[in-house]
């Protein structure tokens, strides 16, 4: 996404190491985030390398073992976040960022039509918008709903991995098809995610909020601007 605000005050603020911080995420949030993300990238290049027939067929034990990695990274992925819920002290502040990247607000639509207009190459200004743009929270509902059909279905294949005296051949067979089709078509949301994250120069000061945990205070004014005056209100 191009930067609407088109002022170069801010690109340069958000660059410059003296500039003023804000929190974005706590630790737990962001343990949260990189152990479900790890994992998942771990089980996307694993999952491609099964396609490569001599790269399968490389055995450990009694097993092949890219397919083994594949099913201890979606093991890994599946336990590691619950794991860290069940164990952190202070859960409030996670269970509060789920809960608001998946929670419609007022707003949501102004700034849908304002990504629309801005992808068509209009310069128009970013309506006033909380901790979470709606393109984040659509993001974050197509993860929930891609990763639970991701793991249902990888429950099965991973059984069916170990032992063929659970599930029917049959089931195996359309539950397969599912798990790869869903896996595919998860490549074009990681790949945006990725481009805007590492990439994109309006966007890409954000990492930082899930690294250290802070975001330049200008950048966040631009770009979450009524989060921004909500937490600088609460910080006075």
């Amino acid at each position: 996404m191009k930067d609407a605000g088109g002022s170069s005050a801010h690109a340069t603020l958000a660059t410059s190491p003296q500039s003023e911080r804000i929190r974005r995420f706590t630790l737990g949030t962001r343990l949260l985030h990189w152990l479900n993300a790890l994992p998942f990238i771990a089980l996307l290049i694993t999952g491609l390398l099964i396609y490569l027939p001599a790269v399968k067929a490389v055995s450990f034990g009694a097993y092949r073992f890219v397919p083994l990695l594949h099913v201890i990274f979606g093991i890994a992925w599946m336990l590691a976040p619950l794991a860290l819920l069940a164990v952190l002290r202070r859960r409030r502040a996670v269970l509060d960022d789920v809960a608001g990247s998946l929670t419609p607000a007022r707003g949501d639509v102004d700034w849908l039509r304002y990504a629309s207009l801005t992808l068509l190459g209009a310069r128009v200004r970013q309506p006033p918008t909380g901790k979470y743009n709606a393109g984040q929270k659509l993001n974050s509902w197509y993860w929930i709903l891609a990763s639970t059909a991701l793991a249902l279905t990888g429950v099965v294949l991973a059984v069916n991995f170990f032992t063929k005296r659970v599930f029917d051949a049959a089931f195996v067979e359309r539950v397969f098809p599912l798990h790869e089709l869903v896996a595919l078509i998860s490549l074009a949301p990681l790949a945006g995610h990725l481009y805007l994250t590492l990439i994109n120069r309006a966007t890409r000061p954000s990492l930082p909020g899930m690294i250290t945990g802070e975001v330049d205070a200008a950048w966040a004014a631009e770009h979450h601007s009524a989060w921004a005056k909500e937490e600088s209100a609460g910080a006075t």
